[in-house]
């Protein structure tokens, strides 16, 4: 099983970082074990679902409901040592693309728990985040 962590440390950056855009780090949180795990450059979120939580086996809809998207902005340099300076919750391929809903409380606790994530490692999280952000548009009604 792929490694879950529990703060973001400038390795993990310098790993996983520039995922689609110039210094973001993806992750997907799992709201029952409150564990994350971020998402490689090279592979869409919901082919890394599958792969650590499901194997082979096709999914969509429901089933996914406990992984939720979050992407950490980065301020860009050229060494990766830019603050934390957006977080985006709620919204990628697994929605977008595999029916994925959730709760709109799990969003929530999701999108706290990549701040704490955040504030535990050694990157700087601005006090006045560009984005912060919990996409609704694909949440289940409480």
């Amino acid at each position: 099983m792929t490694q879950y962590f529990t703060s973001l440390s400038r390795r993990l950056i310098n790993k996983f970082g520039n995922r689609k855009v110039p210094g973001r780090v993806s992750v997907v949180v799992d709201v029952d074990t409150k564990k994350i795990y971020p998402v490689p450059r090279t592979i869409e979120h919901i082919d890394f679902v599958r792969q650590i939580f499901f194997g082979s086996e096709e999914v969509c809809g429901e089933r996914l409901s406990r992984y939720i998207p979050s992407h950490v902005d980065i301020e860009p340099t050229d060494n990766n040592s830019g603050d934390a300076i957006g977080i985006i919750t709620g919204v990628s391929g697994l929605e977008i693309s595999y029916g994925a809903r959730h709760l709109v409380k799990d969003l929530y606790s999701a999108h706290g728990m990549v701040k704490e994530f955040v504030e535990r490692g050694d990157v700087h999280l601005r006090d006045s985040l560009l984005e912060d952000i919990v996409v609704e548009r694909y949440a289940l009604q409480d």
